[in-house]
């Protein structure tokens, strides 16, 4: 059984916020935002890419640096996704239209930006959330110079999930105004902060000063997809969510099979008068129109 262990994977997320590491996610074009189409910062100023090594393949990553965006051993499939789309948001039927190559061949790429340009992506990747579309754009921008990738967007719908207020209302605490960054905290991506448990205890997740924006933003890495704030609520809370089972006395706590058709159903969300259904959402894929094996450096 391939399981997912959230509470790791989370803490992976948070500890490096500018990395993305999904081959999935939902249709955010970058060429839309306000901030992409105000910014210089459109492509990077050297890139390599080369075939990867035969063993490359079991020593992978991908993700944006100090200097540029980095992979080592991955498929161009993962590099478009993360060129297209934001964290975790997406499906398997996102991306369509892809020779077989795309998700066979593997393929090691190296992206430096110009020097001038230093100082505004080293603002851009340190900020926190999921989505960055100026340097998805610098993706986009290499995938059309050196793959000749060509791409249009249709409607779809994606499995979503909305976090509501149940029936006996919220029982939140609001937080005070100046709290400080409690100790063991990180910082969360939106605002706020998390404190997780210690491997070998019961999962528990701590919030502090987190808006409940913030909160679905953290529970898309747990939840393996989409999570949208329905609640209405606006001010800014202290709560813990706690974990109630896996269901599995094969699994451990704070982890899920893949295939769980409702991860987020193992954690005591109605003690915090608040509930989780599962709902649909609009949104966009791409359909490859044209792609070339990335041309030679």
């Amino acid at each position: 059984m391939i399981r997912r262990f959230f509470l790791a994977a989370t803490l992976s997320l948070f500890a490096s916020l500018a990395i993305a590491q999904t081959g999935t996610a939902a249709s955010v074009p970058a060429s839309s935002s306000t901030s992409a189409a105000n910014s210089k910062l459109v492509a990077f100023d050297v890139v390599t890419i080369k075939p990867a090594g035969p063993d490359e393949s079991e020593h992978w990553h991908y993700g944006f640096g100090p200097a540029g965006y980095s992979a080592t051993g991955v498929p161009l499939e993962w590099v478009i996704n993360q060129a297209y789309f934001t964290f975790n948001m997406g499906s398997k039927d996102a991306v369509s239209g892809a020779p077989d190559w795309v998700g066979k061949d593997r393929w090691d790429i190296e992206a430096k930006v110009a020097p001038e340009d230093m100082a505004e992506y080293q603002q851009e990747r340190t900020k926190t959330g999921y989505e960055n579309p100026i340097t998805q754009q610098m993706l986009q921008s290499m995938l059309a110079d050196r793959c000749k990738f060509v791409v249009h967007r249709v409607p779809a719908e994606m499995p979503a999930f909305a976090i509501v207020i149940d029936k006996k209302g919220q029982k939140l605490t609001e937080a005070a105004p100046d709290e400080a960054q409690p100790s063991g905290s990180i910082l969360a991506p939106g605002g706020g902060f998390v404190v997780m448990n210690n491997r070998g205890e019961t999962p528990l997740m701590k919030y502090y000063a987190v808006s409940m924006g913030t909160f679905v933003q953290v529970l898309r890495g747990m939840a393996g997809g989409p999570v949208i704030d329905r609640t209405g609520l606006a001010g800014k809370y202290d709560f813990n969510l706690t974990w109630l089972s896996s269901l599995d006395p094969d699994v451990p706590e704070g982890s899920v099979s893949m295939d769980d058709p409702f991860p987020l159903s193992h954690w005591n969300f109605g003690a915090l008068g608040l509930r989780v259904e599962k709902i649909q959402i609009p949104t966009e894929h791409i359909v490859i129109d044209h792609i070339e094996k990335p041309s030679p450096n």
